[in-house]
Order: C-alpha cells, then structure tokens, then sequence
C-alpha cells in the first residue's frame, strides 16, 4: 500500500507532497505557496476518472511549515490517495440589495428640492427594481428638479488585504439630460472617497442619457483606494435650463474579489 500511496501523489505545483506514510494510519504531509486554497483528502480504488472521493473525516492541521492530512486506514488496503486542492471562493467586501433598508448608507440634498428615496420605482420607463422590490432612486416617482445636486454614499467598506483583482459592480437605470460643459453638467458621477469623506478617486465615466433598461456596471478599485477603508459615493447633477427625466437608479451593489 506504500508504494501505490508514493506513485499516486504525484507532485503536481504548487503543491508539493514531502512525506507519506500508510502503516498504520494515513498520513500525507505537504506543502504549499497558497495556504489560502481549500485541501481534500480523496480516495480512489482504480485511478479512473470519476473514482475520487472525498475521505470521510480526515483531519488537516498545520505543522511547522507544512500541513497534514491524516485519516484511520480504510477497509480497502489498495486504496490511491491525492490531495486535491481548489481556489477559494471570491472575496466579498461589501454587498447591498435594499432589500432589508439600506443600513450605513447617507443620503442628502445640498441644493435644490429632490431627495434620494428608496423604495420601489414608480417611473414611466421603470416600475421594478433590477432583483427584490427596492432600489435607491432620485425621487421614486417623479423627475428630478432643475439645479439639484444630489449625494448617495455607501457604508464604510473596508478593503484590507485587497487586491487588484477587487471589482465594484452594481445595476443602475438612468434617465438624464446630456450635458457636460464649462458652466452646464447634469448625469451622475461615481467617486471614491477616503473614510474622512475626502476623494480618493474620481471614477471617469459619467452615467447619463436613457437607458431605458436596467443596465450591469463594473470597474476595477484603483490602487489607491486598495488595502484602505473606502466610501463609494453616487452624485447627480442637473442643470436649470431643460425638462429632467425620472433620474437615477441603484440596485445590486457588490464589491468582491473577481477570480483571476
């Protein structure tokens, strides 16, 4: 049983098996660069495809610098042994549906008489959030007014240990006028501020026009805001010269670790 159990744990990077043992009991030692991936014991009686299973009970523990899966013999001495080992599941930071309120999160006018509400939208063009019932909106049921500059921010989130993989995605509906000029703006800009409420970083695409539908938006979290408590803040902006449409729409907030 020693010999099968050598031949079957075959070195495969990065993980590398140092020590075997089948007298008595199981015992593989090994180790590895990504102590963060998730280990199995498995079993197979053939070596065929399909015919590893997962060894009942097997105790995995940290040695020095290796780890040790260890497990009672089986009842079948020709039994191959692996360890197999898979990435683990990405990293969520932060995620928000609206669906239990919207704890954390501010929201307030600093000019004009539209307000953030949130609920479910009531729009010509939108009459159900993207999942659940509730979103965060520019007046629920009416266009946003002229001259209105308009705040949403997130809770605070903290990205310690974050890595260039981290990704910020969320759905949105929008309903604006398209205007960006010297002395005319209307749309909503995304910025990422510090835990002080101080910018961070300016996202450069300016959510405006008509969407008509519910629409997926991801970006990257920049260097600068990585390793660092953050606050995602959403400001809409209008101008006093034209008709406004319903506004903007927010459900489905996520930020997470993308798998590389």
């Amino acid at each position: 049983e020693s010999e099968f159990l050598a031949r079957v744990a075959i070195n495969t990077p990065p993980l590398a098996v140092v020590t075997m043992d089948a007298e008595a009991n199981v015992s593989i030692d090994f180790s590895t660069p990504q102590p963060d991936y998730s280990y199995a014991l498995e079993h197979s009686d053939s070596l065929l495809p399909g015919s590893w299973n997962p060894v009942p009970n097997a105790r995995l523990e940290s040695i020095d610098d290796l780890y040790r899966f260890s497990t009672v013999k089986l009842a079948n001495d020709d039994s191959y042994f692996r360890v197999a080992m898979s990435r683990p599941p990405p990293r969520v930071y932060f995620s928000e549906d609206f669906e239990n309120g919207a704890e954390g999160w501010t929201a307030f006018t600093t000019v004009g008489d539209t307000e953030w509400e949130l609920g479910k939208p009531l729009t010509q063009d939108l009459t159900e959030a993207h999942s659940g019932e509730n979103v965060y909106g520019t007046d629920l049921d009416a266009p946003y007014g002229n001259d209105v500059d308009l705040v949403l921010r997130a809770p605070v989130i903290d990205l310690k240990g974050a890595n260039h993989h981290t990704e910020l995605a969320f759905w949105y509906h929008v309903d604006t006028s398209v205007v960006d000029t010297a002395d005319r703006k209307e749309g909503v800009w995304l910025t990422i501020l510090d835990e002080a409420g101080d910018t961070i970083h300016d996202i450069d695409k300016v959510l405006w026009g008509s969407s008509k539908n519910w629409n997926a938006w991801n970006t990257s979290i920049p260097e600068a805001a990585l390793d660092r408590k953050i606050i995602l803040q959403w400001r809409l902006l209008s101008d006093d010269r034209e008709a406004n449409g319903a506004g903007f729409f927010l459900d489905d907030v996520i930020v997470h670790q993308k798998t590389p």
